[in-house]
Order: C-alpha cells, then structure tokens, then sequence
C-alpha cells in the first residue's frame, strides 16, 4: 500500500475535490432561459400625404426600445420622457413623399414591469375661418389640427420583450386628390351656418305642405285624368318658389348680420359669415328653375290651372 504524506497529499486534495462537487451546485452558476418574444401585428395602416403614425408607450420602470432601420419614403422622430416613477414616450412614422408604397417597420419593447403600447393614426386637416379684432377689418385664419384614430392597443406583460410589426401603405397623389375632395365637400357642406339652414327648413316645409294638399285637392276633383306626371310638376312649382323666398329671406337676414357686425363689432360666427355660403343651399334653384320652364313652356302647368 502506498501512502501519500504531506505536500502530494494536499496536491491530491485539490484534484479531486471539483470531481465531488454536487449538480446542483455546478447548475447554479449559469442559468439559460429560451428568448421570451411576443410579436403582435396591427392591421395595415394606411396613411396619406399628411398624416403621422404614433406608436406611444408607457410604463412604471424603464422601457427599452429597439428600433430597425428607419425605411426610405418615411420619416421617424422620436421623444422619451422619463421619472423615478414612470417611463413613457412616442415613436411618430409619417411619409417623406406622396407616393404610393407599402413599407414593414418593426420596433421593439422591452421592461422589468407591465407596459402599454398604443398605436394611433393621426389624421391632419387644415380649418379656416375669419376673426375680427375692434377696429380691423376680419382677417382669414387657418389652422392645422388633428384627429386621432386609435389602431391597436396592448398591455405588455413584464421581461417579455414585445415586437410590434406595423405593415404601413402610403396612398400617393391620386388617392390624396380623392381624400382631399371628400374633406372639402364635407368641410364646405358644414360651413353653412345653422341659422341659414334653420330658415330654408321653416320656409320650405310650408310650401311642400301646400303642394300636397293641393295635389290631394285635385285629384278629389277628378276634372283630369291625374298622372304621377301632374304630381311631379306640381310638387316642383312649390318648390322652385319656395327656394326662391328662402333665397330671398336669408340673403335679407345676411344682410341685417352683416350691417350688425360692422357697426355693433358682432362676433365672426355671427357678423363675418363668408359670402359664398350663401350660394350652396342656393344651388338647386338653377336646375328647377330649368326644368320649370320647360315644364311651363311645354303646357304641363295649363291643365293644372285650368282644374284649379
């Protein structure tokens, strides 16, 4: 038998003591854990010449960013602010150009504590409209304001890291020609005043009531033989006149407005109405107008005044 004494007996100590170390102590100096990634995907976000894409997060902790390659055709500015208490910011995406195109942008997330990320559209306009100051003469004045159109929204959990892929289409100039007629229908049609619309409805609905009663008059009286024809030129004689002294009745009440902005300082809304609102609701009357005189050249309206 060999004895191992003093220096080679701690040499061999040494040696063998890692061959008895115990799994569980080996395991705990490095732990591996699979990547935790969750990937979510909005519906495509269409966005015109004008508009901006916001994708906003908010949270208690930290939140890391990881941001790709911004892609030619748009642009990124980005903001964080951030406190002992919480942590939030905002990525806005919007096109350089009017061109139409479909882009993929993926940012990602990333926090020790639950977060929010919402994604919104904002859809720009452009209003107009006239201010007076005491003394001057009303002044045009535009401003640029959004509405926002909410996308998506998401609590992310905590240590997950959240990839957001954001499939954008860019419209170019013929879908922007289309969007901006659209506005500019609807933002003219909602600038006529409430009062103007309020004194063709009081006006008119009288002379239609008349027009029914009268076709229900003649058709009692059975001195023609009654078409919906009859019905028809009857129903557009009241009509084309009673546009006619509504015309007649607003252009007077714009008038008296207008006298009262200039010398009493009426506000804007009131004393300053733009001129042309007065030709929209005015419109249908070149057409009747038309069609009346035809009808009355043609003979429709002899028999009518005959039965009357």
């Amino acid at each position: 038998m060999t004895v191992v004494r003093g220096r080679h007996a701690l040499i061999l100590f040494l040696l063998l003591v890692p061959l008895f170390a115990t799994p569980s102590q080996a395991s705990q100096s490095v732990e591996i854990r699979p990547a935790q990634i969750i990937e979510i995907r909005p519906a495509q976000i269409n966005l015109s010449p004008e508009d901006t894409l916001r994708i906003a997060y908010a949270g208690k902790k930290q939140i890391r960013t990881v941001l790709p390659k911004t892609p030619t055709g748009l642009e990124l500015v980005a903001t964080e602010q951030s406190n002992s208490s919480s942590n939030q910011g905002a990525l806005y995406l919007s096109p350089e150009n009017a061109t139409e195109n479909l882009y993929q942008y993926s940012p990602a997330f990333y926090s020790s504590a639950p977060y929010t990320v919402a994604v919104t559209a904002l859809r720009y306009n452009m209003t107009t409209y006239f201010a007076k100051e005491m003394g001057n003469p009303p002044i045009e004045v535009r401003v640029l304001w959004s509405t926002p159109e909410s996308i998506a929204e998401y609590t992310c959990p905590e240590n997950i890291t959240v990839q957001v892929n954001l499939s954008i289409q860019t419209l170019g100039s013929s879908s922007q020609k289309s969007t901006s007629l659209q506005s500019s229908v609807f933002a003219t049609l909602s600038s006529v005043p409430q009062w103007e619309i309020g004194l063709y409805a009081i006006i008119l609905t009288p002379f239609l009531g008349i027009a029914i009663l009268n076709v229900r008059d003649l058709q009692r009286a059975r001195k023609i033989i009654w078409t919906t024809r009859h019905s028809a030129v009857m129903v557009l004689r009241h009509l084309f006149f009673g546009l006619v002294f509504s015309f007649v009745v607003v252009c007077t009440v714009f008038s008296a407005l207008l006298i009262g902005g200039v010398i009493l300082g009426a506000p804007p809304s009131l004393g300053w109405t733009p001129i042309w609102t007065l030709l929209i609701p005015a419109l249908p009357i070149i057409p009747l107008g038309v069609v009346y005189a035809l009808a009355k050249r043609s003979g429709w309206y002899d028999l009518l005044d005959e039965a009357g």
